[in-house]
């Protein structure tokens, strides 16, 4: 599993912009385990990002091969509601790891 970490404002204020910031750090690569493919080009661990707010769809992108193995993603949006954050990381064998985190809007 890999180290994610995510980070919000302490308080978040209904229909206020916050910043969400999530740093996804690879695990180390296996033994024999390379990170460039055939032609030389990286092959980054992780591929493609998605945030969801309470199941809608917020942010998501998919990342090339000039992107670093520990990847930083960082979005706005603006809640009206309490709810659930999920940040979902594709990996490039297939795996995913995801992130659930409440948000609470005073």
């Amino acid at each position: 599993m890999a180290d994610i970490r995510i980070r919000l404002p302490p308080t978040i204020h209904s229909g206020e912009s916050v910043e969400v910031t999530t740093l996804a750090l690879a695990p180390p690569l296996a033994e024999g385990e390379s990170e460039f493919d055939a032609a030389g080009l990286p092959i980054p661990y992780y591929v493609a990002f998605e945030a969801e707010f309470d199941g809608h769809p917020l942010f998501s992108s998919l990342l090339g091969p000039g992107v670093s193995r520990n990847v930083m993603v960082s979005f706005f949006f603006g809640p009206d509601r309490s709810g659930l954050l999920t940040l979902r990381w594709r990996r490039r064998e297939g795996g995913s790891e995801s992130r659930e985190v409440p948000v609470v809007v005073s």
